[in-house]
């Protein structure tokens, strides 16, 4: 018993090492400069942040982070999200609440108890996103496989799982004729193209049992999905994220220049590509203290230079993608521009 708890004791003492440059940083930054504008507020702490606003603060809405919260969000999130399995971990699930209740031998409780409560912990929070489900995966994961494997017929199986396999594969084929992507990378193509007929023809190239071969195309369709989805859809995806083509053409043609951006409209993924560095100023009023010359970003709607730009790139909040963005009839209308300037 001691043992065990000089190893949480050492445990913890690491976690406080290793996040100590972290906690720094916040109190640096923020916890010693009260005087700063942060979340519409003065005197926010950085590490009282860290520690309750960022975490407990989402759950209860105490904190500057916000969110309405929908009961029933990661419920239809898990059936996209664990794709091809969704269906059959419901059912996966369903069946070990009943074999326990029922008191059925072999019924392990972890993993069950470990993901649902997670997962309802998490459906009553008030500030909701969809990768917060990663950390319930591997108990789902344990799951599903757990109940596969003991599954001694595989009719409803296979069926479930061929379903879901050609509707996936039917969604790629669809997305593309609606989105147009272009097929560019031909290495992707064949690739997927090899997948495909595997899928078709695996049955004929492996001799093995029905359940691994519907296990086995359930895998190569989520492949599949995901190489077209990495290939094709998201780098034309990425073309209209304005802020990323911004500082891709300032890398390759302005390095010698600063940007300068507005706090109103901060754009994170310039942010994150660009290679110089990145001033921002509250409006456009103070560009009037910074040394010239510099690149001068601005959206559109805000842009009240009225001269012609340097250079503009086409942009859309591409996290919120909707039916007419997707439509290049209608796409135009949807997007919006972010021009850079010269200023010199």
């Amino acid at each position: 018993k001691n043992i065990f708890h000089v190893r949480w004791l050492i445990a913890g003492i690491f976690i406080l090492l290793f996040i100590t440059p972290e906690l720094y940083a916040l109190y640096y930054q923020f916890d010693l400069h009260p005087e700063k504008t942060v979340f519409g507020q003065k005197g926010v702490s950085g590490l009282k942040f860290f520690f309750w606003d960022s975490q407990f603060g989402r759950f209860f809405i105490t904190g500057p982070i916000k969110g309405k919260g929908d009961p029933s969000f990661f419920f239809h999130t898990l059936l996209w999200a664990f794709l091809p399995w969704s269906l059959i971990l419901y059912t996966a699930i369903y069946t070990r609440i009943k074999n326990g209740i029922q008191k059925k031998p072999a019924v392990e409780w972890y993993t069950i108890i470990a993901s649902l409560v997670t997962f309802l912990m998490f459906s009553l929070s008030k500030f909701q996103l969809p990768h917060y489900l990663n950390i319930v995966f591997p108990f789902f994961a344990i799951i599903t496989a757990n109940y596969i494997s003991q599954l001694k017929n595989t009719k409803l199986f296979g069926i479930i799982q061929h379903i879901i396999l050609i509707l996936l594969i039917m969604g790629v084929g669809g997305l593309h004729l609606f989105f147009r992507p272009g097929v560019e990378n031909i290495a992707v193509f064949l690739l997927m193209s090899m997948i495909l007929l595997l899928i078709i023809f695996l049955k004929k190239l492996f001799d093995a049992p029905q359940k691994y071969i519907i296990i086995g195309r359930s895998v190569l369709a989520i492949v599949f999905v995901n190489f077209y989805m990495n290939g094709f859809f998201y780098p034309r995806l990425l073309t209209y994220q304005g802020g990323t083509t911004a500082a891709k053409f300032i890398n390759q043609q302005y390095q010698d220049y600063p940007v300068v951006q507005l706090q109103e409209k901060y754009n994170y993924p310039l942010e994150f590509y660009l290679d110089v560095r990145l001033i921002t100023i509250p409006s456009i009023n103070d560009t009037g203290t910074l040394k010239k010359p510099y690149l001068l970003i601005l959206h559109s709607e805000q842009d009240s230079l009225h001269r012609l730009p340097l250079q503009s790139f086409a942009n859309f909040p591409i996290s919120k993608i909707n039916a007419k963005f997707l439509n290049p009839d209608k796409r135009n209308d949807q997007l919006k521009k972010i021009n850079l300037y010269l200023v010199n």
